[in-house]
């Protein structure tokens, strides 16, 4: 198997019943979503569904979610670098993630991404010889914040009721967004301008959920400029 092939994982009923709960589409014995899904596939019920049928009602809610001004990132995530960097780090600014990764890039050769390239400055202790690649399950629920524009509409989805962005700091509901979501993915749109997401340094995502990376396989990391790949214990 390439290193780039994703392993498709069938999308199922429930997959979308959850979908449907964060979009605010009611389904269950809901005449509504049994029109909506004849109109999008001519079948009324999911349990009938081949998986491209499945695909276009999720599709459809996934435009539901935007145009309620969250975002999410499904299949189109590509494969993701996990570099393993020591533990007790300050993440008090961002969720309580069970994993953090990057967009990878390379080959066989050696791989990296847009967080080891800023460890290599930064923090080139930290990076070792080796990480771990993941494909990215298509049923995977990747919610994307990019900007404190993004996070404050995610916060006022989740019932904060403010226009400040430094109530961010202590009451952004992390826990609930988990809830919801498998990861959170970033990829700064102006971090200079940005107080509450300047901390997340570089294009990464937080996951709540590791049962939605797949096909776990070690890869060599690209050597520093530095030369500097010091060890580094596991989390």
């Amino acid at each position: 198997m390439k290193a780039y092939e994703f392993i498709t994982e069938a999308l199922t009923p429930a997959t979308i019943h959850k979908l449907a709960d964060r979009t605010g589409v009611k389904w269950d014995n809901e005449p509504s979503f049994l029109r909506l899904t004849k109109r999008l596939t001519g079948k009324e019920h999911l349990d009938d569904l081949n998986q491209t049928e499945l695909q276009k009602v999720k599709q459809y809610l996934e435009k539901q979610a935007v145009t309620e001004g969250l975002t999410e990132t499904t299949s189109q995530l590509g494969p993701q670098l996990y570099t393993p960097h020591p533990k007790n780090l300050d993440e008090s600014m961002k969720p309580k993630a069970a994993l953090w990764t990057s967009t990878a890039s390379g080959s066989n050769n050696g791989y990296t991404s847009a967080w080891v390239e800023w460890a290599k400055s930064e923090m080139p202790q930290w990076i070792g010889h080796s990480g771990f690649l993941y494909d990215v399950s298509p049923s995977a629920r990747i919610l994307t914040i990019n900007s404190d524009q993004d996070a404050m509409r995610v916060a006022k989805k989740y019932g904060m009721n403010t226009t400040d962005i430094m109530d961010l700091f202590m009451y952004m509901p992390w826990k609930k967004i988990a809830k919801d979501y498998d990861a959170i993915h970033h990829v700064p749109s102006n971090r200079g301008a940005d107080l509450f997401m300047h901390s997340w340094d570089v294009e990464s995502t937080a996951w709540f959920n590791t049962k939605m990376l797949l096909n776990k396989r070690k890869v060599p990391i690209l050597a520093s400029k530095q030369g500097n790949l010091a060890p580094v214990k596991l989390r």
